[in-house]
């Protein structure tokens, strides 16, 4: 009856020449919704996506496939069946093409009362696909109402594209844990991650077609971080957002559509789909506690640190060289004497102060060992941010009381625990669920305690904001089983009563957690980039880093970290540690051994870092990453063995592969008050010029004429005044840092 009365006001609104805000579709003849950037074609019957053409290159990212295409997939379930069917097990049975505000269309897809496992009007799906007039992306919606006494909905796959990405013809560009992001070359092999998690600690995936701009852009805009997967099949060309279902498995749940996802097209690379990214992402709930240089709950410590120290209960290092002379070989004095060497100030990450051995006896951690209370007292008084481990996820199966425990862990649909084989010699770790009290609260009172009876002035959690979301299947939780946001909620929750009771009797402590996930920036004062470089030359492993996550969030979020293995060669060190103040990180987190006098370059290397970073805080901390700044002449590049990173720390070769970078690098920044800066770095023990373009006006920057000066410690020469575009041809001597600011003349 919908269709028929449509179809009648349709051809009233024609017969007096106007254009109808609803336009009726034949399914069985397909749909196409274009606008002057894309073109979008929907199969006929099962309306799968069969065209998506960027209309400014008019390349089609969607391959013919065998059979047909796609467009959703939904999975049911209970206990451990699963049933799928997608869109092309029955004709799509209403179709609909309305105007929106703007110039936009909206196209409405249902299929109804299907028939499905013996049973009548079992399932209903509705899309919806928002296409702006002003844009090649589109927000994709899905809903999914089940009516089955027996199966419950298990996931959502959508959208669904395949026929997209061919293998081996695109590069594709994806988070990182504890790092910016990588860009897959010429990729052919698997890409799958869970978010909301440390390892995809953003809701974003983009492609970029060989040799061109012509690029897909894949976001979901989730506001709440409900659990999915973001996974790419180069090998049969297909893509999707998995999208976990609250009460996974439970007769009757469904799927009402909580947030749209974005598919489409662009023209340009990872680059700006990171910039559109960011103007969705500084808008939600994880960043309204504003800039970092307006936060004053992330306590200036913390701003101002230059250099991480990572190190254990004690250090056994020589005593006759910089920072060592200034007593005998004890951690606490090291630490002290390696602020005062390197002239900035230090963090200390501490591990093994606890009476157990690490990785054992979770969340048993007291007492702690003799002497804990009297080394952070001297290093606090010194000015040094410690800041004990601990662990605010895992349990140890092994300890007598489990039992009290394991009611309150994460449990799969099968009631088996969440258990991960970390390394030899470790317990039989398994992830809590965060909603339960008694865990928050033990974990709370030990933060305090450290805080409270020992005198530190920060705490590092652990795993908090680098595991993802594992869904829980406990139904004595009192949450929905599976999927949502209440892990989310719920680790929201857990880190307000933390920093909520840490403040009191005028405490401001740091509370730092493991990697980056962006659903829990505004409740942490930073977070652990703990692994090594990743790139890799390897054939059909091509892999570059790059400042993505930095590109959306600098300003908002601090990253601290570059370890690295001391046997690696200086160069390898200087490309770390200068690719690091590059992207803005907080440097450091290596052990007291950087300072024994056979690492004595490195050391000076990473000192000159680190005061560069100190001296720069308005442009790398303050301020805003605005794009890698690429050069204009070829600058080299050069080839390490060590490219890589071993979870464990023992420091397997196998995890190690062959890397190739540039020789030099850039990047362009901008602080609060709209002054550039041009960042560069040479890694090489040999000069390099490294020539650039930069346009001010482009950035904002009023006027025609700029003031263009060194800054930093070892600035040299006089400012210079140039008309327009800024080009200049920079001679960087051997492992030379350089830092160029452009402002307005006279202003």
């Amino acid at each position: 009856m919908r269709k028929l009365l449509l179809v009648a006001l349709a051809s009233v609104l024609y017969a007096q020449g106007l254009r109808p805000a609803q336009q009726p579709i034949d399914p069985a003849k397909g749909l196409t919704l274009k606008n002057r950037y894309v073109r979008l074609e929907f199969e006929p019957q099962g309306m799968g996506l069969a065209a998506l053409v960027d209309l400014e290159s008019g390349v089609n990212h969607v391959r013919p496939v065998q059979g047909k295409h796609l467009l959703w997939q939904v999975t049911l379930g209970r206990g451990t069946q699963r049933e799928k069917l997608d869109n092309n097990y029955a004709p799509c049975n209403f179709a609909l093409v309305e105007d929106l505000p703007g110039g936009g269309q909206r196209a409405i897809l249902e299929w109804n009362d299907l028939h499905w496992w013996l049973q009548d009007r079992m399932l209903s799906i509705r899309i919806t696909v928002d296409l702006p007039a002003d844009s090649g992306i589109a927000q994709w919606r899905i809903s999914v109402s089940n009516n089955n006494d027996y199966w419950g909905l298990w996931s959502v796959a959508f959208p669904y594209v395949n026929g997209l990405p061919e293998s081996g013809k695109y590069d594709i560009a994806r988070p990182l844990f504890a790092g910016g992001g990588q860009l897959l070359k010429s990729w052919r092999n698997k890409v799958e991650g869970r978010y909301p998690s440390g390892g995809w600690p953003i809701q974003l995936l983009c492609l970029t077609r060989l040799g061109s701009r012509d690029s897909v852009y894949l976001a979901t805009m989730d506001q709440d971080g409900s659990a999915k997967d973001f996974v790419v099949e180069p090998g049969d060309g297909s893509m999707t957002v998995v999208h976990y279902a609250e009460n996974m498995g439970v007769p009757g749940s469904g799927y009402p559509g909580y947030y749209p996802t974005e598919l489409g097209v662009y023209q340009g690379t990872w680059l700006e789909a990171a910039q559109r990214y960011r103007a969705w992402a500084l808008r939600q709930k994880w960043a309204q506690a504003g800039r970092l240089s307006q936060r004053t709950d992330v306590p200036d410590i913390m701003k101002n640190v230059g250099v991480w120290i990572n190190e254990g209960w004690a250090w056994d290092g020589a005593s006759n060289s910089p920072p060592n002379e200034s007593g005998p070989p004890q951690m606490t004095e090291r630490v002290i004497a390696a602020q005062k060497w390197l002239g900035v100030p230090v963090a200390l990450q501490w591990y093994n102060w606890h009476h157990m051995v690490l990785d054992n006896e979770y969340p048993h951690y007291m007492p702690p060992r003799p002497g804990f209370a009297e080394h952070i007292r001297d290093m606090v008084n010194q000015g040094v941010l410690v800041m004990p481990y601990i662990n605010g996820v895992s349990c140890d199966y092994n300890i007598p009381d489990f039992a009290n425990w394991g009611p309150h862990a994460i449990v799969d649909e099968a009631s088996g625990y969440r258990m991960y084989n970390y390394e030899e010699g470790a317990g039989r770790l398994l992830s809590m669920c965060p909603t339960q009290v008694i865990w928050q609260n033990v974990i709370t009172n030990l933060f305090n305690e450290i805080i409270e009876k020992y005198g530190a002035n920060g705490v590092y959690i652990d795993q908090t904001m680098g595991m993802p979301q594992e869904l829980c299947f406990n139904v004595a939780h009192g949450h929905p089983i599976g999927g949502g946001h209440y892990w989310v909620d719920a680790n929201r929750d857990f880190l307000r009563k933390i920093r909520s009771y840490s403040y009191r009797n005028g405490r401001h402590p740091v509370l730092t957690s493991e990697a980056g996930d962006e659903v829990f920036m505004d409740l942490v004062d930073g977070g652990c980039w703990g692994s090594e470089p990743t790139d890799s030359a390897v054939p059909g492993m091509e892999i570059s880093e790059i400042p993505l996550f930095e590109v959306i969030y600098s300003g908002y979020f601090i990253g601290f970290g570059t370890p690295i293995n001391l046997a690696s060669s200086d160069r390898f060190f200087r490309f770390w540690q200068g690719r690091g103040l590059l992207d803005g990180r907080q440097l450091g987190f290596i052990g007291l051994d950087l300072f024994k006098p056979e690492y004595s370059t490195k050391a000076e290397y990473l000192r000159k870092c680190a005061r560069y970073r100190v001296a720069t805080k308005q442009y790398l901390e303050y301020g805003r990453m605005l794009c890698p700044l690429e050069p204009e002449n070829e600058v080299g590049t050069f080839t390490e063995n060590r490219f890589g990173f071993d979870p464990s720390g023992q420091d397997n070769p196998s995890y190690y592969r062959k890397g190739t970078v540039p020789a030099a690098e850039g990047r362009l920044w901008q602080a609060e008050d709209g002054r550039l800066a041009a960042f560069l770095v040479n890694y090489l023990d040999t000069p390099v010029d490294f020539r650039y373009r930069i346009a001010p006006a482009k950035f904002g920057l009023k006027g025609s004429r700029f003031e263009v000066k060194e800054i930093g410690p070892e600035a040299a020469g006089l400012p210079t005044t140039v008309t327009g575009t800024v080009e200049r041809t920079q001679s960087l001597a051997p492992g030379q840092i350089k830092v160029i600011e452009i402002t307005p003349a006279g202003g």
